[in-house]
């Protein structure tokens, strides 16, 4: 045998050799790459009893032969805007211990009432709101800022600003809902 002729049936073998080392090293890449995929996946469906919302990913899904990594930003959530109706503060309900009825037959309706709604300030943070009727006898209270009470005038019937009975003849307590400052509106809501 020549060595022209040794040379052309090692080279079939150096050929083969290379071939099955680009598969070998291709191999070990994509299965390196699956395994990274798997366990990204596995930490995707883990999550403990406390918080169940599942953990997010960082990786990106892989479209080309080199894998890129990319890191995504977690945001936080999001504060939840109270739904339901909302009234414009007017300037008597800016100051505290001011108040304002609110008798918007559209926001009454989607708050399930018929009757007139009184806010009261009660701090810079803080607006309570009630129907207005007394529960006795029908007649609309009164806001007292000194005792922090609503009032009825004709029988004397007092009200927490949570709209509870503090004294009778009343014996029920007033409709109370819940009130969120957001700006220059307040944001009504059922309880």
């Amino acid at each position: 045998m020549t060595s022209t002729d040794m040379k052309t049936q090692l080279d079939p073998l150096t050929h083969k050799k290379t071939n099955d080392e680009m598969t070998r090293r291709g191999f070990f890449k994509k299965s390196s790459t699956l395994a990274t995929s798997t366990c990204a996946l596995t930490i995707l469906g883990c999550s403990n009893e406390d918080n169940p919302r599942p953990i997010q990913s960082p990786l990106k899904e892989q479209t080309s032969k080199n894998p890129i990594v990319e890191e995504k930003a977690i945001t936080k959530p999001v504060a939840e805007v109270p739904k339901g109706p909302s009234v414009k503060i007017s300037n008597q309900l800016k100051k505290i211990g001011g108040n304002q009825k609110v008798a918007n037959k559209a926001i009454l309706k989607a708050l399930g009432v018929k009757e007139t709604i009184l806010l009261v300030r009660a701090d810079k943070k803080t607006i309570y709101a009630n129907t207005i009727n007394c529960t006795h006898n029908k007649a609309p209270v009164k806001y007292d800022a000194d005792q922090k009470l609503l009032i009825c005038p004709l029988h004397g019937s007092r009200f927490k600003l949570t709209g509870e009975v503090t004294k009778g003849p009343a014996n029920r307590p007033l409709i109370h809902f819940k009130a969120t400052i957001n700006g220059d509106m307040v944001l009504l809501e059922n309880l």
